[in-house]
């Protein structure tokens, strides 16, 4: 074959190639949108894989002109899902939690709008992490959800959980032998995943530590990789995690007794083998990069300088200055883009980055209005889980759903809400829609109306 046929060829290819990538991405979007539309475990898939290439550090910006990651892609198509599920009436809009999500996204577009107006992109960066809370939320609210589905929903949480322990353990492997990447942050070796996906790991980690004390049917494969979670949520030294992890086992813990569900002891036989890991690692090794992470990570919290001391003071600062903007801020908060810059007095410097707590994030975005309402849900939502029947399988039920809003309610007050606690909070909120009143509330009820 002479050059000139391959040239030729070659030049073909490079002219046709623009139009079949364009056809591929039409074909993806529409199976991505039909497939969203029909089915929550394919929606819930979706954005889950996404997290994990997110994680891995393949969320780049695609070339389209503006700049849009894989995972901005993902929430806009699941977004306009969720515009037509809306219109179409799959939304109980007359159930309380429903209700008050609706009000908080009014509130936020609204702010998004003035915002857009005021501060052109900037408000479209800053509004970028509401959007992926309130979509994935909305969405599960849109569908009842059967317990079939339900079950799929979380082995999509648990499966990706893996990918990320996965991914940790090849992070810790690569710093061991002196590679490292973006993932890698030299004030703290071990922190090879952010804590959004620390956080995900310990809430996949909840149903199974719940079968150790009989709070739900056991699944030996989930009750058996219980310490391995547990040791990587450890290790990754994410002191807001161990919190919210130590919150929701705790609360497992009353749970089961309070319910007499069975021995509160067994919840001991997964930490007991954390415990004793990380205690013939800190005898064996006191030298090593894992012992001397912790103990980094328990002093640091003791000096004036740090992450909580920068925390609290963001927060002061925050708050001072949403309380001195008037009357219609305090009730809805500042538009989106108007920026978050403020001096943080231990570190005696200027920072204009997020500010590290969900429940500071809805007052200066949202203001009262907000803040009351999603406080409302989230205690709403674990009560009506702990007093319904809700339709999951019988190795999760209701007290393990309850035990993820209050691990994410815990997290929040350290963190941002992202997508995947966004999803968790959803199935939760779905569930409790379409909850059934539990026998015992029904004949208390009944039992109040006859003697009335």
């Amino acid at each position: 074959m002479s050059n000139e046929i391959i040239y030729t060829l070659l030049g073909l290819f490079f002219q046709v190639l623009p139009f079949v990538v364009v056809m591929v991405l039409a074909l993806a979007i529409c199976i991505f949108v039909v497939g969203a539309y029909s089915s929550p475990v394919f929606g819930v898939w979706a954005g889950a894989v996404v997290f994990v290439i997110s994680q891995s550090g393949g969320n780049i910006a695609l070339p389209l002109g503006v700049f849009l990651t894989v995972e901005d892609m993902c929430f806009l198509m699941l977004g306009f899902v969720v515009a037509v599920r809306l219109m179409l009436g799959h939304l109980p809009a007359k159930d309380l939690v429903v209700r008050l999500w609706l009000l908080m996204t009014v509130v936020w577009g609204g702010l998004f709008v003035v915002g857009l107006v005021q501060y052109k992109s900037a408000a479209g960066v800053e509004f970028r992490s509401t959007f992926y809370m309130v979509v994935p939320v909305l969405y599960l609210m849109s569908f009842r959800l059967s317990s079939e589905q339900v079950g799929k929903i979380f082995m999509a949480f648990y499966f990706i959980a893996l990918a990320l322990v996965l991914l940790a353990i090849y992070r810790w492997g690569a710093y061991a032998i002196g590679e490292t990447g973006d993932w890698f942050d030299r004030h703290a070796p071990l922190r090879v995943l952010n804590a959004a996906g620390a956080m995900l790991i310990a809430m996949a980690m909840l149903p199974g530590s719940a079968m150790w004390i009989k709070l739900n049917a056991q699944r030996q494969a989930m009750m058996y990789t219980v310490p391995v979670l547990l040791l990587v949520v450890m290790v990754l030294a994410h002191r807001t995690v161990w919190i919210s992890t130590l919150a929701a086992l705790g609360f497992a813990w009353w749970l089961a007794g309070s319910r007499r569900k069975g021995g509160q002891a067994g919840l001991l036989v997964p930490l007991l083998v954390g415990a004793l890991v990380l205690g013939a690692l800190f005898a064996l090794a006191p030298k090593s990069v894992v012992t001397q992470e912790f103990e980094r990570s328990v002093a640091e919290t003791q000096k004036k300088n740090s992450t909580i001391a920068w925390r609290m003071d963001s927060w002061k600062a925050l708050v001072e200055d949403w309380a001195a903007a008037g009357p219609l801020v305090w009730l809805v908060g500042k538009p989106f883009g108007s920026g978050n810059q403020r001096f943080i007095e231990s570190q005696g410097q200027e920072t204009k980055v997020q500010a590290h707590s969900h429940y500071v994030s809805l007052l200066t975005r949202g203001g009262l209005l907000v803040l009351f309402s999603y406080v409302v849900v989230q205690v709403v939502t674990v009560r009506r889980l702990l007093r319904g029947r809700v339709e999951t399988p019988d190795w999760l039920g209701g007290e393990i759903l309850a035990l993820f809003i209050v691990a994410t309610m815990v997290y929040a007050i350290g963190y941002g809400i992202g997508s995947m606690q966004a999803y968790f909070m959803g199935l939760a909120y779905s569930l409790v829609v379409q909850a059934v009143p539990h026998p015992s509330v029904v004949r208390s009820a009944t039992a109040k109306f006859v003697l009335r």
